[in-house]
């Protein structure tokens, strides 16, 4: 799942406007998803 995110999404968005937006959500996605593995896991 990490591999297509780096190797497709994150080129995909750079190339369009609002990158460092995009990037932020994408990270706080990583982290909020990161979270829910940890407590329910």
């Amino acid at each position: 799942m990490i591999y297509v995110i780096v190797h497709e999404i994150i080129p995909e968005i750079h190339s369009r406007a609002f990158a460092n937006e995009a990037t932020a959500g994408l990270t706080a996605g990583l982290v909020v998803m990161m979270f829910l593995d940890v407590t329910l896991g």
